[in-house]
């Protein structure tokens, strides 16, 4: 690689602390709040209460972000309330399982006319989980189960911010704590320090 490509880490923690409009942290508050928005508007239209926001609050939106995305691309005539009735029956099936709630959700989908649109966004859930998966176990990190690395969703919107960090770094090691750092402070991702840096070293010399 060309020298001249390269920062340093002191310009690197720069970056990351000045450049407030991509700030990582402030990136995760939005997250758990989007989820926040989404959990409430199922439980206030329609009744269904998706508990562990609190613990799940970042990965949940990092996970459901995307499928908003896809939703709102294709232009449907459906209220705000019934996207938040879609992504909590998906939420509820691929990282939860949680057959109660799914059942509950559905029965509503069903009634709200949007079974197909459920099933499509559905299916493009679980090849999101699923690339997310294969893509955390290329790293050659052992992280635990399926459901430990679910917890890690959150990654998945900013993970091209972090190539971008890592691609210019000298010391993949500063640069993985740098953003952990960042990730920490907003105060809404519940992952352990040390987990969380483990995975984001993996990130960075993957990308390096």
């Amino acid at each position: 690689m060309n020298m001249n490509f390269l920062i340093t880490e002191s310009q690197l923690k720069l970056i990351l602390e000045e450049n407030d409009s991509s700030s990582l942290s402030e990136y995760m508050k939005f997250l758990y709040s989007f989820a926040k928005d989404v959990v409430g508007r199922s439980r206030r239209k329609f009744g269904i209460d998706l508990k562990l926001l609190t613990t799940w609050g970042s990965a949940i939106g990092g996970f459901a972000a995307p499928l908003d995305n896809f939703i709102r691309s294709k232009n449907l005539k459906i209220s705000d309330d019934q996207i938040s009735l879609i992504l909590v029956g998906v939420i509820a099936t691929l990282i939860f399982d949680n057959e109660k709630v799914f059942n509950k959700a559905y029965e509503i989908i069903k009634e709200e006319g949007l079974t197909e649109i459920f099933k499509k966004v559905l299916n493009k859930g679980k090849k999101l989980k699923d690339s997310f998966l294969d893509f955390i176990s290329s790293l050659n990190v052992s992280f635990g189960n399926v459901t430990s690395l679910i917890r890690y969703s959150f990654l998945i919107p900013i993970v091209t911010d972090i190539q971008s960090i890592a691609v210019g770094s000298t010391n993949p090691n500063e640069t993985a704590s740098l953003i952990v750092q960042r990730l920490i402070a907003a105060g809404v991702v519940t992952i352990a320090a040390e987990s969380l840096t483990k995975m984001i070293k993996g990130l960075v010399k993957k990308f390096r």
